[in-house]
């Protein structure tokens, strides 16, 4: 179980109900999992593995009050509303990674019927507060690019079709300093081809990341 004193949580004083994994999950969610675990020093940051499993946990008991009168009546012991199974954390992390960490534009990727704006801002929240180094983006230092195959990548329509590895690398690293980052047509999508080859451009010229660095302010904007 992960521990932590509770003066070195990120932003209490935001917590709803009180509690500061409310930060990270809904007020129900934070009841129940204090009502299983009693005793137990739940508290953030939380490392993947944890969060993953609170999570399953929960949902498998809001799948089951939905069919179990008896289950049912816990669940309204800790929730006015009823019962609603959504999109799985796991799931929900991933929208959220490779929409570079944006709930906006991983909610417009979902489909309709799982697009819980909650959970996906409380992922969201879980990254900013201690998750970014289970991300493709965090917990290494940055990678060096291969300057002639990053110029490549500024020829027109060089970040359309099909991409090989050295490509794929030139481009990851370019952008924010890792071998992997979320499929280029993905981030010609959401930033356009125009301003990714500008920010490959500025690293060309000075080392400088801008995307990472924008992309960094907003999840600590998010604590």
């Amino acid at each position: 179980m992960v521990t932590s004193r509770r003066s070195e949580l990120p932003g209490p004083e935001r917590a709803a109900d009180g509690d500061p994994l409310t930060a990270v999950m809904t007020v129900p969610m934070a009841r129940w999992l204090r009502r299983e675990h009693p005793g137990a020093d739940l508290a953030l940051p939380a490392d993947r593995t944890t969060i993953e499993r609170w999570y399953s946990e929960f949902d498998q008991f809001v799948q089951a009050a939905c069919g179990s009168p008896s289950v049912r009546a816990r669940f309204e012991e800790i929730s006015e509303a009823p019962p609603r199974p959504v999109l799985d954390f796991p799931r929900t992390v991933t929208a959220l990674m490779t929409a570079c960490f944006d709930v906006e534009v991983a909610l417009r990727r979902l489909p309709q019927e799982d697009a819980v704006r909650e959970r996906m801002e409380h992922a969201r929240n879980w990254v900013a507060t201690g998750g970014l180094d289970s991300t493709w983006l965090g917990g290494r230092p940055a990678l060096e690019t291969d300057p002639e195959v990053a110029r490549r990548l500024l020829e027109p329509g060089a970040l359309t079709g099909r991409f090989d590895r050295a490509r794929s690398i030139a481009l990851s690293r370019a952008l924010f300093g890792v071998d992997r980052c979320p499929q280029v047509r993905l981030l010609v999508e959401q930033f356009s081809e125009q301003c990714l080859q500008e920010w490959i451009g500025v690293h060309l010229s000075d080392g400088s990341r801008p995307l990472r660095d924008r992309v960094l302010a907003s999840l600590a904007a998010a604590r």
